[in-house]
Protein backbone atom coordinates (compact mmCIF):
# COMPACT_ATOMS: atom_id res chain seq x y z
CA UNK A 1 0.00 0.00 0.00
CA UNK A 2 2.76 2.32 0.85
CA UNK A 3 4.45 0.91 -2.40
CA UNK A 4 1.65 1.70 -4.55
CA UNK A 5 1.46 5.93 -2.89
CA UNK A 6 5.01 6.20 -3.47
CA UNK A 7 4.46 5.29 -7.37
CA UNK A 8 1.61 7.42 -7.59
CA UNK A 9 3.49 10.17 -5.96
CA UNK A 10 6.63 9.42 -8.34
CA UNK A 11 4.53 9.71 -11.04
CA UNK A 12 2.22 12.71 -10.23
CA UNK A 13 6.04 14.63 -9.82
CA UNK A 14 6.82 13.15 -13.10
CA UNK A 15 3.92 15.04 -14.68
CA UNK A 16 4.45 17.89 -12.48
CA UNK A 17 7.60 18.33 -14.04
CA UNK A 18 6.69 17.53 -17.30
CA UNK A 19 3.63 20.19 -16.66
CA UNK A 20 6.33 22.98 -15.49
CA UNK A 21 8.88 22.32 -19.01
CA UNK A 22 5.81 23.17 -21.11
CA UNK A 23 5.03 26.24 -18.56
CA UNK A 24 8.91 27.36 -19.04
CA UNK A 25 8.84 26.77 -22.65
CA UNK A 26 5.36 28.41 -23.08
CA UNK A 27 6.98 31.40 -20.39
CA UNK A 28 9.73 31.83 -22.89
CA UNK A 29 7.56 32.01 -26.06
CA UNK A 30 5.45 34.92 -24.56
CA UNK A 31 8.53 36.53 -23.56
CA UNK A 32 10.38 36.71 -27.13
CA UNK A 33 6.97 37.85 -28.40
CA UNK A 34 6.92 40.47 -25.81
CA UNK A 35 10.09 41.80 -26.55
CA UNK A 36 8.96 41.64 -30.94
CA UNK A 37 6.09 43.56 -30.28
CA UNK A 38 7.65 45.85 -27.91
CA UNK A 39 10.80 45.95 -30.33
CA UNK A 40 8.26 46.31 -33.43
CA UNK A 41 6.50 49.40 -31.58
CA UNK A 42 9.45 51.36 -30.74
CA UNK A 43 10.14 50.97 -34.40
CA UNK A 44 6.87 52.33 -35.27
CA UNK A 45 7.16 55.64 -32.79
CA UNK A 46 9.95 56.13 -34.49
CA UNK A 47 8.29 55.87 -37.85
CA UNK A 48 5.45 58.47 -36.34
CA UNK A 49 8.04 60.58 -34.57
CA UNK A 50 9.73 61.16 -38.31
CA UNK A 51 6.59 61.17 -39.85
CA UNK A 52 5.51 64.47 -37.60
CA UNK A 53 8.60 66.42 -37.49
CA UNK A 54 8.55 66.14 -41.63
CA UNK A 55 4.98 66.96 -41.39
CA UNK A 56 5.99 70.00 -39.27
CA UNK A 57 8.85 71.10 -41.99
CA UNK A 58 6.78 70.85 -44.55
CA UNK A 59 4.06 72.72 -43.10
CA UNK A 60 6.30 75.66 -42.19
CA UNK A 61 7.51 75.85 -45.51
CA UNK A 62 4.17 75.53 -47.44
CA UNK A 63 3.21 78.76 -44.50
CA UNK A 64 6.26 80.33 -45.32
CA UNK A 65 5.28 79.90 -49.45
CA UNK A 66 1.78 80.88 -49.05
CA UNK A 67 2.61 84.00 -47.02
CA UNK A 68 5.22 85.09 -49.71
CA UNK A 69 2.48 84.09 -52.28
CA UNK A 70 0.12 86.55 -50.79
CA UNK A 71 2.81 89.44 -50.78
CA UNK A 72 3.74 89.08 -54.24
CA UNK A 73 -0.52 88.87 -55.11
CA UNK A 74 -0.90 92.43 -53.50
CA UNK A 75 2.47 93.77 -55.37
CA UNK A 76 0.95 92.54 -58.06
CA UNK A 77 -2.53 93.91 -57.15
CA UNK A 78 -0.43 97.53 -56.95
CA UNK A 79 1.27 97.12 -59.88
CA UNK A 80 -2.03 96.69 -62.10
CA UNK A 81 -3.51 99.66 -60.26
CA UNK A 82 -0.72 101.65 -60.98
CA UNK A 83 -1.04 100.96 -64.52
CA UNK A 84 -4.62 101.42 -64.67
CA UNK A 85 -4.28 104.99 -63.22
CA UNK A 86 -1.99 105.38 -65.81
CA UNK A 87 -4.01 103.89 -69.10
CA UNK A 88 -6.78 105.86 -67.35
CA UNK A 89 -4.43 109.22 -67.80
CA UNK A 90 -3.40 108.27 -71.27
CA UNK A 91 -6.64 107.84 -72.71
CA UNK A 92 -8.09 110.93 -71.42
CA UNK A 93 -4.82 112.41 -72.98
CA UNK A 94 -5.55 110.80 -76.30
CA UNK A 95 -9.03 111.77 -76.21
CA UNK A 96 -8.45 115.71 -75.71
CA UNK A 97 -5.41 115.62 -78.50
CA UNK A 98 -8.22 113.95 -80.76
CA UNK A 99 -10.76 116.76 -79.82
CA UNK A 100 -8.02 119.61 -80.84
Amino acid sequence: MLQKKLTRAEGKIRKLEGGQETLLRQCEQHMSAARAHADGEMKERQRANKFERDFDVVSSQALADSRASEAYIEEIELDREQLKIKYQKLKKHYRDLEEQ
